[in-house]
């Protein structure tokens, strides 16, 4: 009875235990052991990168800087793996993550009037796309350390300029009578386009270079005018 039992089993569980080995080797095998570790490395700098973004609240953040840095890391083995052993250059498959990664970069890059956003993040995608290819080579401390360099200057300009002069566009939409008076408000500072009419009122952009202190001190006269009747401050990219 045991005997029959046990032999049950065995016809039954045989089978199974036979297909889960052949997965386990199937996906378990010197491949991926051997390139896994290049993903993974990839996937964590292109975090970091994607972290210093979103800390300063862009449009291209954690997960977007997380995926191109894995992806790129992904093609590049692929080109290594099809050309290995060949006289292929593995080179070939990853130079074409440059053409294709214009497009994303360009989508982060706004234009408002005079001014231009997204540069920076721009940068940062490519920065993300050139650490993954870097790790799917093999170059694991190169990739390491210039991750963490850039992540260091990009924190430390951030802080540096943040006390120099910048420059914010400022939008102001006042009445028409009163656009002289107005004006006068921003001195020297440049006029960036010109004075465009709506109805009584009129809406005009001015450009000034101010340190932060200034800046605020700017904004709270022309909060205090009641002849301003809206304020918009244009970002720029950092």
């Amino acid at each position: 009875m045991h005997i029959l039992c046990f032999d049950l089993v065995s016809s039954v569980f045989g089978p199974v235990q036979t297909l889960v080995g052949d997965v386990y080797h199937l996906l378990v095998n010197e491949q991926l052991l051997k390139y896994l570790p290049h993903v993974l490395l990839a996937l964590l700098l292109g975090s970091f990168l994607g972290l210093e973004r979103r800390r300063k609240h862009k449009a291209a953040g954690l997960r977007t800087h997380m995926v191109l840095s894995a992806a790129s890391a992904l093609i590049t083995i692929c080109g290594v793996v099809m050309t290995a052993g060949t006289s292929g250059d593995p080179t070939r498959l990853a130079g074409q993550i440059l053409s294709g990664i214009g497009f994303i970069g360009a989508g982060v890059i706004l234009k408002r009037g005079f001014s231009t956003q997204g540069v920076t993040t721009s940068a940062t995608i490519l920065l993300a796309v050139a650490i993954g290819m870097t790790c799917g080579f093999g170059l694991f401390t190169l990739a390491t350390v210039v991750t963490l360099l850039m992540i260091g200057m990009l924190l430390l300009t951030a802080k540096v300029f943040r006390s120099n002069d910048f420059a914010r566009p400022v939008t102001i939409l006042c009445k028409w009578e009163k656009r002289d008076d107005v004006r006068k408000l921003f001195g020297r500072h440049n006029l960036m386009g010109g004075f465009d009419k709506r109805s009584e009122n009129v809406e005009f952009t001015v450009q000034p270079a101010l340190t932060p202190r200034e800046f605020e001190a700017l904004l709270e006269r022309l909060l205090e005018n009641p002849d301003v009747l809206r304020i918009r401050v244009i970002e720029v990219d950092g």
